[in-house]
């Protein structure tokens, strides 16, 4: 692992990063100062591509103090990994059987789509007792999943959801290194609102087996992250989406439509508020 900013900056010479200053922080971590927020993408790919040569794995933050000041031992790094490889992370904030909403009739109308030659509103009010929130996004899934009309209809509406379309886009960001090349020890220097730290490294750690998620940026209230593999259509995705669902207590998209865009896409946002 490398640990003189001069020699870091080396590294990065013949990159989109060359030229910007490298300073030391505490901790071991160092922050490439002035990232064009624009390009945030290509400028963490940089850093990505070359943790093989410095031994830090690169993380997009928001200009300013770091997370956590206090000493971090060899043994502590060592216990949360270790912690992060076994633990089961969906629990608490991030269960992923959340308490359900029971839905009125005007409700159900609100959240059911409408696509042209499929009355899905009538359908499930013929089909669903009792309906709640989850079981009607399960359901207009499933129903969408047997029609390849209604299927390219659903896709147009998820397709809004998938890329780095709806990646937050900062007023400046520096790009930290940090003294690990493990994505998911990540947690260990930077928090996430209202998240456990382990709980986080643990399903960073699930994701990156899985899909080979990597975290790009951390925002304080929302990660970015790419992935190399996508969830088949059908229950992989579904319980996906359920999981994105747990993490980000802010989502946008209507869970089956978010399990339709995993399938397609190779990047991923997650926004978690008050």
């Amino acid at each position: 692992m490398i640990s003189d900013p001069n020699e870091i900056a080396a590294v990065f010479a013949h990159s989109p990063l060359a030229g910007l200053r490298v300073e030391a922080e505490d901790n071991g971590c160092f922050a490439v100062r002035g990232i064009d927020p624009a390009n945030i993408l290509p400028a963490w790919q940089a850093a990505r591509d070359t943790v093989p040569l410095h031994g830090r794995w690169p993380l997009c933050r928001v200009g300013g103090a770091w997370d956590h000041t206090r000493d971090i031992s060899a043994e502590t790094l060592a216990d949360f990994d270790t912690a992060a490889r076994s633990l089961n992370p969906w629990y608490g904030d991030f269960r992923l059987d959340r308490e359900d909403v029971e839905l009125d009739d005007d409700e159900v109308a609100l959240w059911t789509p409408d696509f042209h030659g499929a009355d899905l509103l009538t359908a499930a009010g013929q089909q669903l007792e009792a309906p709640t929130l989850e079981t009607l996004n399960r359901w207009i899934f499933e129903r969408i999943l047997t029609d390849p009309g209604l299927l390219a209809q659903a896709h147009q509406v998820a397709d809004g959801y998938v890329g780095t379309q709806w990646w937050y886009q900062p007023s400046q960001a520096d790009l930290w290194l940090l003294p690990t090349p493990l994505p998911h020890m990540a947690p260990v220097w930077t928090t996430l609102f209202d998240a456990d730290q382990l709980q986080l490294g643990a399903v960073l750690w699930q994701w990156h087996q899985q899909w080979g998620a990597e975290l790009v940026a951390n925002w304080g209230t929302m990660l970015q992250l790419v992935v190399r593999r996508q969830p088949t259509l059908g229950d992989a995705a579904w319980d996906l989406a359920l999981q994105h669902k747990a993490a980000a207590t802010h989502q946008e998209a209507d869970t089956w439509a978010l399990a339709l865009a995993l399938t397609r896409s190779d990047a991923w946002f997650l926004h978690r508020r008050p």
